[in-house]
């Protein structure tokens, strides 16, 4: 184990005393009100995303979110404590993947992982994950191995 020499510490310290003094002076900033309905119209249209099976509804809420969210990116980054509105993280893709293309997919694919499967349906690994975890949990899918090494296959 490495210790620290006292000027470390005092560095970390006025470190710590400037983040501080930067999260005292971004509470002073007012909020904005729109803010939380942004955020909200940003989360209904996920929602309204994952429930559709129409390509051209979703590509038409995939716009109204792109176009949201760059709103959003010029407010800047509003996180629950800095603006009194909670958010989720920003998303890497707007891509929506349904049960049914998810299951085709590792049909097609057996033994594939979730990373190679996202990849595959233009999507994150966080996308698919909730819903490979109920096509599991249906018994539609079986898994072999563990963590990222985990792999699927349709049973």
């Amino acid at each position: 184990m490495i210790r620290r020499t006292d000027e470390q510490r005092i560095t970390d310290l006025e470190k710590r005393i400037e983040a501080l003094k930067q999260r005292k002076a971004r509470r002073l900033i007012p909020r904005d009100p729109a803010l939380k309905h942004l955020h909200a119209a940003v989360r209904s249209i996920d929602k309204a995303m994952s429930e559709s099976h129409d390509q051209a509804a979703r590509q038409g809420l995939a716009d109204a979110r792109s176009t949201l969210s760059a709103c959003l990116a010029l407010v800047g980054p509003a996180s629950t404590r800095d603006r009194g509105v909670v958010t989720p993280l920003p998303r890497a893709t707007t891509g929506v993947v349904s049960e049914d293309m998810l299951l085709s997919h590792v049909r097609q694919n057996p033994g594939h992982r979730g990373e190679r499967i996202a990849q595959a349906l233009g999507t994150s690994a966080a996308t698919v994950r909730p819903v490979m975890k109920r096509l599991i949990k249906a018994g539609r899918v079986r898994t072999a191995g563990q963590a990222r090494a985990m792999s699927y296959s349709a049973t």
